[in-house]
């Protein structure tokens, strides 16, 4: 079977390089791109599309929050999550959801051709080396744990300052380092990560 490709990724030079690429190097013309998570959605709904290259942040959030769906109801879909994000963080739990192509942005340009050929192609899974922990927040310490808790559940830096006993700034500080050591870019990404983790 010849693929159907939609790509989703928010910087349109990366999708021009990419529809470039399936179509007038490996020749697959039937290619569809869009930007946003409601797009993608609407996209599948419209059509029938046999692979997915898809980015975690897109203009409307993180497709952390739709891939659940899609796997739902699409499950003949092949799925390639293409992202910057470090594959140790996202790896293991895109696993969860039958997401078994993962490709680094920063993979080299070789790399990159041989694992789209590989996805396209049928071939084998690219799965993402592991970290060799489990989970992004099983480094985390108890006091970023505690303050990651009432981040999810909506509280702000003076009602955890208050709740904790501590600074806000010292709230404000536990907050940045949680993100880092997750791999989260803002709290929308946290939070699909914790819930990604079960630990929301």
């Amino acid at each position: 079977m010849i693929p159907t490709i939609l790509l989703a990724d928010d910087h349109i030079m990366i999708s021009r390089a990419l529809r470039k690429l399936f179509e007038i190097d490996f020749g697959y013309r039937d290619t569809e791109s869009v930007t946003s998570c409601a797009a993608v959605l609407k996209m599948l709904k419209k059509r029938q599309f046999t692979h997915l290259v898809i980015d975690i942040g897109l203009s409307d959030g993180s497709a952390l929050e739709i891939l659940p769906v899609i796997k739902d109801v699409y499950p003949g879909l092949k799925i390639m999550v293409y992202s910057a994000k470090p594959s140790g963080v996202y790896g293991r739990g895109l696993q969860k959801f039958g997401v078994d192509y993962y490709l680094s942005k920063d993979a080299s340009e070789l790399e990159s051709i041989r694992q789209f050929r590989i996805f396209l192609g049928g071939l084998e899974t690219c799965r993402p080396k592991p970290a060799p922990t489990a989970s992004p927040f099983s480094t985390l310490t108890d006091r970023q744990l505690q303050v990651m808790h009432y981040l999810l559940n909506g509280k702000s830096g003076v009602e955890i300052a208050e709740a904790l006993n501590v600074k806000t700034s010292t709230v404000s500080t536990l907050k940045s380092q949680l993100l880092e050591r997750t791999g989260a870019k803002n709290m929308m990404e946290l939070t699909a990560l914790a819930s990604l983790y079960s630990v929301a």
